[in-house]
């Protein structure tokens, strides 16, 4: 039986081979000349929406050599028609986010530089999904927010609880803004966080992230109306990651459907160093193997016992590393 492939294996392939390419890639006739930088706005598989620096908008077709195109890419591109173009290379990215479907996963969008994890007040708090949106952005070195929503109908006591809930990552450098649509609660706060960076807002169904969207974007449809006019894709538009322009400066890519994401298959080791608050233990227990569950001399754990580190974060460890084990 041929031996399956991890995660991290796919994408080490998948990287030189868009290195290859890159490197052996025949420019088209002319391009040396009429060659433009741009900004995929918009992907639809090898339909871009591409934006120039003026702002304008062209419709491009992605050359098979250049490998795949996300939102928020950086290419290299030529003009071939009226309003047409053609993307040749795909710049490095920095990071690339997906939503997984089962075993696979799909790429939605590239470049980002704020991770928003929208939290619902109606719904029960989970420490072990926060950190794995949490490490998997860290992994990827991605500064994350933590936004909890719909405050609005939180009695007292349970706006108090969720305080408490949530105190531990503001000790822990993390941004946590208190948010309410209805009330406008936070939203001048969040629009400040996304200045000078291009932010994407994940969360689960229900949790109000449609409502912030059209918040930030006030002009969301009219957008969405020139976006679709320039690659005809109609009301597939609105099922594409999208990036637009906020007024306040910085971009959000929004991105329907990318409700779960994590780290990928790495080692034990690469986990535990995205916990921002082990770092100054790990590589210190009493044997080099350690797991930190049970074994004497346990750094981890003699945090957690003088209440330096948290019981529940380290926990959030081994729910972590055990589906690491699962999925290989």
């Amino acid at each position: 039986m041929a031996r399956r492939l991890s995660d991290q294996q796919h994408r080490r392939i998948q990287a030189r081979q868009t290195q290859l390419r890159q490197q052996h890639a025949v420019p088209l006739e002319g391009a040396a000349d009429n060659a433009r930088n741009g900004l995929v706005v918009a992907a639809f598989g090898t339909t871009l929406v591409v934006e120039e620096a003026d702002g304008a908008l062209w419709n491009c077709t992605l050359r098979r050599a250049a490998g795949r195109a996300l939102c928020g890419d950086q290419v290299l591109w030529q003009p071939h028609g009226d309003a047409q173009g053609v993307v040749l290379t795909v710049l490095t990215r920095r990071n690339q986010l997906a939503h997984r479907e089962g075993t696979r996963r799909k790429f939605m969008a590239a470049n980002v530089d704020r991770l928003i994890v929208v939290l619902s007040a109606q719904v029960a708090f989970n420490a072990v999904n926060l950190d794995r949106v949490l490490v998997g952005a860290a992994l990827q070195g991605i500064d994350a927010l933590i936004v909890l929503n719909k405050i609005d109908l939180l009695s007292s006591a349970q706006l108090s609880d969720w305080q408490t809930q949530l105190a531990g990552y503001r000790t822990l450098g993390y941004g946590v803004i208190f948010t309410s649509v209805q009330q406008h609660i936070g939203l001048d706060v969040l629009v400040e966080q996304l200045c000078a960076h291009t932010g994407v807002l994940i969360g689960a169904s229900g949790v109000g992230k449609s409502s912030l969207v059209h918040c930030l974007l006030p002009d969301r449809d009219i957008r969405i109306g020139a976006v679709s006019a320039v690659s005809g894709r109609g009301r597939h538009t609105t099922s594409a990651a999208t990036l637009y322009h906020l007024a306040a400066g910085g971009n959000l890519i929004d991105a329907p459907g990318l409700s779960d994401f994590g780290p990928d298959t790495v080692a034990p080791e690469r986990i535990a160093q995205a916990f921002v608050e082990f770092r100054p233990y790990l590589g210190t227990c009493k044997f080099r193997d350690c797991r930190h569950r049970n074994e004497p001399g346990c750094a981890l754990l003699d945090a957690v016992q003088c209440g330096a580190i948290s019981a529940q974060r380290l926990a959030s460890l081994h729910a972590l590393i055990a589906e690491q084990s699962e999925a290989k």
